[in-house]
């Protein structure tokens, strides 16, 4: 072992207390650390310069991303765990850093303390040039949830789509549905849309949950004439068959293969008991079972 590398572990910890105490000052053995060990070794570095200045001060996380640039993962999972000081002004470090920040990994904790200044953030974030990147809108729906529950949450959130860019609706409903679990809630959020904004919530909800009474809380808010055909075409989104080989299903273990297909065939054979459907409709919902049941 060379004198580098046995020297390593004393290094990364007298380096690792200075970064979370004053990450400026570290700066100089964070690089140097770096071109001896690599920059992978670096991470955890990074990570305590993170959560010291976050726990200080706007400014202090504001001049750590002045001098270590944004967009690593592990900023952003680290700005996800929370720790910021209880006086912590999201507005200033979103002012100062703006897209450059990682918006999706802190506004979950923002929207627990002010959430009409976070969604404000959500929403120049979403008309921005990283517009398409949807994910501070989704941990905003998540912490919305956490801080409020899902119906008042849902309810609050609904109200306030039509201030979204427009043009990723299909996008925000699917956010939505993968963010709820409640049936009030789905029921409350699916009510509460309307026109296509509605036919893409259900048909999220279709895709992502189980649960049949969930389901159907959400299929019952559709016009009739669109339900069979949100229903014939998201029941089984993944795809899954007994005979079938897709690359996704080879991944599975087949217990939980098996389980799946289960519990998508439940949740039309359940809808076939539930809803009114024509004779022509039912025959064709019935050949979906069984065609998914078929092994060649």
């Amino acid at each position: 072992m060379g004198k580098s590398e046995s020297n390593q572990p004393l290094l990364h910890f007298a380096i690792l207390h200075a970064a979370q105490d004053n990450f400026g000052a570290a700066k100089l053995w964070i690089e140097r650390y770096s071109t001896l060990y690599g920059t992978s070794s670096t991470q955890e570095l990074l990570a305590a310069s993170i959560s010291g200045a976050k726990s200080r001060t706007a400014a202090e996380l504001i001049r750590f991303y002045k001098t270590y640039p944004g967009g690593s993962m592990i900023e952003r999972y680290h700005l996800m765990q929370g720790g910021f000081a209880a006086d912590f002004d999201f507005a200033e470090f979103n002012r100062e850093i703006g897209t450059k920040g990682n918006l999706s990994g802190m506004i979950r904790h923002w929207v627990m303390r002010d959430k009409a200044a976070a969604w404000e953030a959500v929403k120049q974030n979403l008309a921005s040039g990283d517009g398409e990147n949807t994910r501070p809108f989704s941990n905003f729906v998540d912490g919305m949830v956490a801080a409020n529950g899902e119906l008042e949450g849902v309810r609050w959130i609904i109200g306030k789509l039509d201030e979204l860019p427009k043009g990723q609706q299909e996008r925000y409903a699917e956010i939505l549905a993968r963010n709820i679990r409640g049936e009030e809630a789905i029921h409350t959020a699916a009510a509460a849309l309307s026109g296509q904004d509605r036919m893409e919530f259900v048909a999220n909800i279709l895709k992502t949950h189980q649960n049949p009474d969930t389901v159907f809380s959400a299929l019952e808010t559709l016009p009739r004439e669109n339900l069979f055909i949100t229903l014939a075409e998201n029941w089984n989104a993944d795809g899954l068959s007994i005979g079938s080989t897709t690359s996704y299903e080879r991944e599975l273990d087949r217990h939980e293969f098996q389980l799946q297909l289960d519990a998508r065939v439940r949740l039309l054979t359940g809808a076939l008991d539930r809803f009114a459907f024509t004779a022509d409709e039912r025959v064709r919902l019935q050949k979906l079972v069984d065609d998914s049941r078929d092994d060649p």
